[in-house]
């Protein structure tokens, strides 16, 4: 049987490794909750369908990871900003405020900056490639 995604489905076992390992769990401590033993988890991990599973799993849990840190972020700049503003702080402390939000405006743009350029050169392969 297969789900939407046309991964065959997984045993039981199965979901619960992929679930301890997507959560960080070591491979021993996957292989206790999926009552089987470390061979197993690594003889699963070579198969297709299995790595594929924790792959997506992962990737689940990273844009989890993105969404909580995109909404810590918004709150850390929010008092940022207040720091800067605030009139009866320190000036020392203003100005490792300013020079922190300076610091990550700089890192934001070379990661935009690279994102471009590797978009870039993706749509010249693809172009060359037809």
């Amino acid at each position: 049987m297969t789900q939407n995604t046309g991964i065959p489905e997984l045993r039981a076992n199965q979901r619960r490794a992929i679930e301890a390992l997507a959560a960080g769990a070591s491979v021993p401590e996957a292989a206790a909750a999926a009552d089987v033993s470390t061979t197993t988890i690594y003889r699963w991990q070579r198969e297709l369908v299995f790595s594929q599973a924790l792959r997506l799993a992962d990737a689940d849990n990273l844009r989890e990871l993105a969404r909580q840190l995109t909404s810590a972020a918004d709150d850390a700049l929010r008092l940022l900003v207040t720091v800067v503003n605030d009139k009866e702080a320190a000036p020392s402390v203003r100005v490792r405020a300013a020079a922190e939000i300076l610091s990550q405006r700089a890192r934001f743009y070379d990661v935009v900056n690279m994102q471009e350029q590797l978009a870039d050169v993706e749509r010249r392969l693809e172009a060359a490639n037809l």
